[in-house]
């Protein structure tokens, strides 16, 4: 059986597991396509907007500054949106980067004045290149001071100052060489500046992830590159879950006589990674639900496991205790019945009634059992009617007080109640009665010295409490007592003709009327109660 229940706990946690991960992956599949779609149409538009065009521009320089602005508009876009970015210009099949005319995601300043109506033009900008150690927590630099040469595109043998409010300090930089194509031409960055104020953007590639996005975006643009001037097709968009990424081709003729000139850009991201990272909450609710919910499959098959054992060693249990409570009459009978050609007439009368007694016991203990049966099952229901607990009580007390009195027992009562304050209950009168009868004689059975009988009642609430000296229940026994055929006291019980069914009837009685009961015991007194709702004369509860 214990192997059926594993069995049963490891596919019901299997399907759920199956249920979770189809449902992540569906959810997963809409987020990725969506996300590719809406990054498509994101990085087009920008590319449409921003690449560089060889016609619009007179010379390769241009082209270059223009690259550059680019990148510095499109840098900050891209470490929101994680996205990498990469742009080079190519003149007559030449990359240019080893002259410096390579336009990527790395770390740099722009420095740029504004026309007469504030705007940034390519011509107004350079570039000063710089490495890690040049640190700066703000985008835009303020109070732009600077020093050194420059050529159309580069700021070379410089010395540049600036304020990062951000950090709140000055940061100082320099750099003495640059290698560039263009040296030659140069001036003075004074001379360039002329009358104008001077202002700086920072462009960084601040996290690793954009680095490795950067990166990415450049091996891309490369390997498309060759592969174009190896004469195969190159598609201008690639979705893929994984990595998806936007190849931009412009190409035209330099009016200056340099040639062809093709301008080459890639914008790269990755759908499935951006669902999971922007997703994120949402995957750990699910992942925490799942494990709710197998956590719940194995403890409520643990409990029905182990349900189904108490359930079959109670059904062993009554088993024998019904074996063994109508073995003793029927064995009797049996004696009486063999032996009655032997027995004296003057001697049959009494025989005739033991065995009848005999006979009644095991009819009122069938009778138990099949009460037991139509309560646990619901069959019967209980005929609600107002009933007065103190009276009810006390009515009770008194075909049970002889059995009281024979032993000796010193019983209190305390359950007068006056007309303002009836102990009023809506209950089955003949179920109640069952239930604090078996109270009362199951005290008188096993009290030592003393029992005392109590009503206690609130503003909702009525409360029935017998309390009794007798010997203490252990801890890991109180909820047996409630069990059918469960006997505290074998020789006791047995000496007292009880059949171990009370209990468990009552039960099931006090759970009909949706009663709370209860037992505690001590060394000095155990307690059984009940507790009901209280109702006012004319029915309704208070």
């Amino acid at each position: 059986m214990k192997k059926h229940y594993t069995l049963m706990t490891i596919i019901i946690a299997v399907m759920v597991f199956l249920l979770f991960g189809g449902a992540a992956f569906a959810y997963t599949y809409f987020e990725a396509n969506k996300a590719m779609t809406e990054y498509r149409e994101y990085t087009y538009m920008d590319a449409e907007y921003l690449t560089v065009r060889p016609d619009d521009y007179r010379t390769k320089t241009d082209m270059i500054r223009g690259a550059y602005s680019n990148e510095w508009y499109m840098a900050p876009k891209f470490l929101e949106d994680h996205m990498g970015f990469y742009e080079m210009i190519v003149v007559n099949d030449k990359d240019y980067k080893y002259s410096g005319y390579e336009a990527k995601s790395s770390d740099y300043v722009l420095l740029y004045k504004l026309n007469e109506e504030n705007q940034i033009r390519s011509e107004d900008c350079r570039v000063i290149p710089v490495e890690d150690d040049f640190k700066a927590g703000s985008r835009d630099l303020m109070n732009v001071e600077c020093t050194g040469d420059c050529n159309d595109i580069y700021v070379y043998n410089f010395e540049f100052s600036c304020t990062d409010h951000v950090n709140d300090q000055r940061i100082k930089y320099s750099k003495d060489t640059f290698d560039s194509a263009l040296m030659a031409d140069s001036t003075s960055v004074a001379e360039w500046v002329g009358d104008d104020k001077l202002y700086a953007k920072y462009i960084q590639a601040s996290t690793k992830e954009q680095k490795q996005l950067n990166e990415e975006a450049e091996k891309i643009c490369r390997e498309n590159i060759e592969a174009l001037h190896n004469g195969n097709v190159v598609p201008a968009i690639e979705d893929n879950y994984l990595t998806s990424y936007l190849f931009v081709c412009e190409q035209g003729t330099d009016p200056t006589g340099m040639g062809e000139v093709s301008a080459y850009s890639v914008f790269v991201y990755h759908p499935l990674e951006i669902v999971l990272r922007d997703k994120s909450f949402m995957y750990i609710i699910g992942l925490i639900t799942m494990l709710v919910l197998e956590f719940m499959v194995i403890f409520m098959m643990r409990k029905l496991y182990k349900n189904r054992l108490n359930y079959e060693s109670q059904s062993q249990s009554l088993t024998r205790s019904i074996t063994h409570d109508l073995k003793t009459p029927l064995a009797v009978t049996k004696a009486y019945v063999e032996n009655w050609d032997y027995i004296d007439d003057k001697d049959k009368d009494e025989y005739s009634k033991s065995i009848s007694r005999e006979i009644d016991s095991m009819t009122d203990m069938v009778n138990d059992i099949l009460r037991m049966n139509r309560l646990s099952s619901d069959m019967q229901k209980p005929k609600l009617e107002e009933v007065e607990l103190g009276s009810l009580t006390k009515a009770v007390y008194k075909k049970i007080q002889p059995l009281a009195d024979k032993r000796g027992l010193k019983v209190s009562i305390n359950v007068d109640a006056d007309e303002e304050n009836e102990y009023l209950v809506e209950a089955d009168l003949e179920m109640i009665k069952t239930v604090i009868g078996n109270y009362i004689s199951n005290a008188v059975k096993y009290a030592a010295t003393r029992i005392s009988i109590e009503l206690v009642q609130t503003s909702k609430k009525v409360t029935f409490r017998i309390s009794n000296d007798g010997q203490q229940i252990e801890k890991k026994k109180l909820k047996r007592v409630w069990d059918a055929f469960y006997k505290g006291d074998e020789a006791r019980t047995n000496s007292l003709g009880s059949s171990g069914i009370g209990l468990a009837i009552v039960k099931n009685i006090l759970r009909l009327h949706k009663a709370k009961y209860g037992c505690t015991s001590s060394s000095l007194e155990t307690v059984f109660w009940f507790s009901m709702n209280r109702i006012k004369k004319d029915g309704k509860q208070v």
